[in-house]
């Protein structure tokens, strides 16, 4: 059995934090973990896919924003939290997350860290 661990990157060093992280998994006795750091946090991935925030909070025009530049590379804006709130003035990081999760499109979505994560996943997936 694979064990995963998600981790935001939180402005540190994501090859520090993820060594860090699978050393601890070593000591563990987990050598089977994935370990995937969230570039830089995780409302980047949200911000990959701004159609599914604007489908998750009716807010049709907040989608037409994936084409400006801010929003192409979504795992280079800092303060993706903030970016994220400015949006959505109403959003809430947990029940934020389950609202906007259902409405991710994986092959619309522009974020380089979520697609990481999920080539990860799909090779624990072909492992079992």
């Amino acid at each position: 059995m694979r064990f995963i661990i998600v981790r935001d990157q939180d402005g540190a060093d994501c090859y520090v934090l993820k060594e860090n992280l699978l050393k601890l998994c070593r000591e563990a006795g987990r050598d089977d973990s994935l370990v995937r750091i969230v570039c830089n946090e995780l409302e980047s991935w949200f911000l990959g896919d701004l159609t599914a925030v604007a489908d998750a909070y009716d807010k049709p025009s907040i989608a037409r924003l994936q084409g400006k530049r801010k929003f192409r590379n979504p795992d280079s804006i800092t303060n993706a939290a903030e970016e994220l709130k400015k949006l959505v003035s109403s959003y809430q990081k947990l029940q934020g997350a389950k609202k906007i999760a259902g409405h991710i499109d994986i092959k619309r979505n522009q974020s380089n860290s979520f697609h990481i994560f999920l080539e990860g996943v799909q090779k624990v997936i072909l492992i079992k």
